[in-house]
């Protein structure tokens, strides 16, 4: 049977929606009135992919002639065959001869050439995932997760609204959660990318994340550098910062500790309530206490939902105003940021990233 979701606009089959290894194939997704094909995932009591005894052996139930290119570990045959499984379904979903690339747990995929995919899973994807792993994920992606980069905007959108009968979307990118898909447009560089990756991997470790900390997180990852040991990503400014200037200039950057205890970030203040969120964490970074922070919140995410307790826990002795002041003085010493460009790709001073 079928139930409305709200959030997602849209009918999705219902079952165990834990992503198996089984897919429907050519299901059916109604959305904003419109019938049309798309993945669900459903997982059910059999199975459809036969577990191999390893590795290898999935990757020979590959279709012959199929340009599927994989990196799997092979002391993990069951995630090895259910990427298999979901690349083989995505694959007819983009075409025949679409190249994919399975860096497990991620499906890699769009209409980039290979080695354009191979560039982008060697230089931004891989090292990202490696970083945010180490910083911040105890929990990591026990199912596939499908990111799909196309090289234009036009083609970003045509495959959204044919996929997901999604019309409305960023130019630059979007995470369907449901369906555990990153969609990006490739054109605009790996910001967008990382930010949405961010909000993938987080929804396997820490899927009540209150939105401040989620959002902040994703887009501190957005433009920052790989610590030189690959264990974090470092945040950069960048444009959101002109969000916060305009506030401070006309007197209305809201206390600190409302961001914690905001609703939802949509509505007239999303740009400042993004920007505050994102330059929090960065804050809280540059103090050394950024890591700490999620992991405080994500152990007392019951009795702490909002994560005020664990932020005021990191700072003991002080008051919300005194935070406040030094979250403010803080930003009074960044000087002037990266010039405001929005979601350009990351530069030369990220070793190793490029889009």
């Amino acid at each position: 049977m079928a139930g409305l979701d709200s959030r997602e606009r849209q009918v999705v089959a219902r079952g165990r929606l834990t992503g198996g290894p089984g897919v429907v194939a050519g299901s059916l997704v109604v959305a904003a009135g419109v019938c049309f094909a798309a993945w669900s995932l459903w997982a059910t009591d059999h199975a459809v992919c036969r577990l191999p005894e390893s590795a290898d052996a999935c990757q020979s139930q590959a279709e012959p002639g199929s340009p599927v290119c994989s990196k799997l570990a092979a002391t993990d045959s069951q995630a090895a065959c259910e990427c298999q499984t979901m690349a083989r379904w995505v694959q007819r979903q983009l075409g025949a001869d679409s190249p994919l690339l399975i860096s497990s747990p991620l499906v890699i995929g769009g209409d980039l050439p290979a080695a354009e995919l191979e560039v982008w899973r060697r230089e931004t994807i891989d090292p990202a995932v490696r970083a945010m792993t180490s910083a911040y994920f105890a929990t990591t992606p026990s199912e596939p997760v499908v990111v799909l980069l196309f090289a234009t905007e036009a083609s970003y959108r045509e495959h959204a609204a044919r996929l997901f009968g999604d019309r409305e979307v960023s130019r630059y990118g979007y995470y369907r959660p449901h369906l555990r898909t990153v969609m990006v447009n490739a054109e605009c560089g790996p910001d967008a990318m990382v930010h949405e990756l961010t909000h993938a991997l987080m929804a396997f470790d820490f899927p009540a994340a209150p939105e401040w900390l989620g959002e902040g997180l994703a887009s501190l990852h957005e433009h920052g550098r790989i610590r030189d040991d690959g264990g974090e990503i470092l945040g950069l400014p960048n444009w959101r910062f002109g969000a916060l200037e305009d506030a401070i200039r006309q007197g209305r950057l809201p206390p600190l500790r409302s961001l914690l205890g905001a609703g939802s970030f949509r509505g007239p203040d999303e740009r400042l309530s993004y920007a505050r969120a994102r330059y929090f964490c960065m804050y809280l970074q540059s103090r050394g206490a950024l890591q700490a922070c999620y992991r405080a919140c994500r152990a007392g995410r019951e009795g702490d939902p909002t994560g005020e307790q664990a932020v005021a826990a990191l700072f003991p002795g002080w008051s919300w105003e005194q935070l406040d002041a030094d979250f403010r003085a803080w930003l009074g010493r960044m000087g002037t940021p990266a010039p405001q460009v929005r979601l350009s790709s990351l530069t030369s001073q990220v070793p190793g990233w490029k889009a």
